[in-house]
């Protein structure tokens, strides 16, 4: 088996060809896989293998099955436009090594993506915390984590946004209403509070202004981006 990685959907996976696919399908029933595909225009996509969703109602290659239960060919979903990007991943191709001094730079570039990926080996997402994230995108990351979910199965919420919403994740900032979308579907309460600074300082405003984000009696007002 070729040696090829590539980080899709916040995962790391092993990226096969169709054809070891199709020799070796036991092999990849289980694990994270991705299969090279070029469709009929001559894009090229790295989709994920889905062998146990019978839904194919994402991009993906998918299992058909005959009335026993076997295997008989695949159904290949594509991305749409929007989201298409997100399935052109970089490649690292271990095998295409010429020298040692290219795999040890390929074996550097693979870890530099497995440190960007979004979820551990379980599927718990565990965004990045970098020294330039923003207050807002600290908070939100540190919740996630603290919460120690498999954000996929919060996609109903999100709808035909989430692939986008899931990606910013690896950001350093972010939007106020793209966060609130987060906290609304992962339910967080969340609000913003003014005070003054310090005692002494001029023109004080006196008091704490709460204002909710999320879950709150003012959760209308209008906060632009």
């Amino acid at each position: 088996m070729d040696f090829k990685r590539a980080t899709l959907e916040g995962k790391m996976v092993d990226v096969v060809s169709v054809d070891e696919l199709q020799k070796n399908r036991d092999i990849y029933e289980t694990g994270n896989v991705g299969i090279e595909i070029q469709k009929h225009t001559g894009e090229e996509y790295v989709l994920p293998y889905r062998p146990d969703n019978v839904t194919c109602n994402r991009p993906g290659v998918y299992n058909i099955k005959d009335t026993n239960n076997d295997v008989v060919g695949n159904i290949i979903v594509y991305p749409d436009d929007d989201v298409a990007e997100d399935y052109k991943p970089e490649v690292v191709d271990l095998t295409s090594a010429s020298s040692m001094e290219e795999y040890i730079e390929k074996q550097g570039r693979l870890k530099s993506l497995e440190n960007e990926i979004l979820t551990t080996p379980d599927n718990i997402i565990h965004p990045h915390i970098g020294p330039e994230d923003t207050a807002l995108m600290r908070a939100l990351k540190t919740a996630i984590i603290e919460k120690h979910i498999d954000i996929d199965k919060y996609q109903d919420g999100y709808g035909d946004n989430f692939p986008n919403d899931k990606r910013k994740l690896k950001d350093s900032d972010i939007s106020i209403r793209l966060a609130e979308r987060h906290f609304k579907v992962l339910g967080i309460k969340a609000e913003i509070v003014l005070s003054d600074a310090s005692p002494d300082t001029p023109n004080p405003i006196g008091k704490e202004i709460k204002i909710p984000i999320t879950y709150g009696d003012n959760e209308e007002t209008d906060i632009n981006e």
